[in-house]
């Protein structure tokens, strides 16, 4: 089994496969060679099948390749609370590792209420539009990625207040 991301060099051993035809089924990685080296990175977690064959396909190898995504885990949480005036836009964020991961944004009223998706992103921040009607709200993101269950941030809340700044 090979992460998503990282590369693996193969040798083969085959010296007929000059000008050689390479197929990945389906296609989840990348298959480059350098002399009689291929380095395999999958960009997918999946299985598939490499082919390496020699132009007039009398000679082949084939390798078989099983790919995972690195399984999310939160780094660093999200603030137990944000300030928000109603003028400004507010990013809000945290750390997370793991490979192609989706991240579910998710609203409720109370903290152990029940949720709703607000959005979804492909990184782990959202930008908070205060405009909308959020004070008291409880905003968390849950992540997840291909072959691992969905993790989640803690709840924080949204305290949107109007500007004493005037323009």
């Amino acid at each position: 089994t090979q992460i998503v991301g990282e590369t693996k060099v193969v040798k083969v051993i085959e010296s007929n496969l000059v000008e050689e035809v390479i197929e990945v089924e389906p296609n989840i990685a990348y298959v480059t060679k350098s002399g009689n080296q291929y380095s395999i990175t999958p960009f997918k977690a999946g299985e598939a099948t490499i082919k390496i064959s020699s132009k007039d396909k009398s000679v082949s190898a084939t390798y078989s390749l099983t790919s995972k995504n690195v399984a999310p885990t939160i780094k660093s949480n999200l603030l137990d609370s944000y300030d928000l005036i109603t003028k400004n836009n507010k990013e809000i964020s945290f750390e997370v590792e793991g490979t192609n991961n989706v991240y579910t944004w998710y609203i409720s009223d109370k903290v152990d209420g029940e949720y709703k998706v607000l959005a979804t992103t492909t990184e782990p921040k959202y930008n908070i539009d205060p405009k909308l009607d959020l004070n008291g709200k409880y905003i968390k993101c849950g992540i997840k990625n291909d072959g691992n269950a969905e993790i989640f941030t803690k709840a924080t809340k949204l305290n949107v207040t109007e500007s004493t700044v005037v323009d």
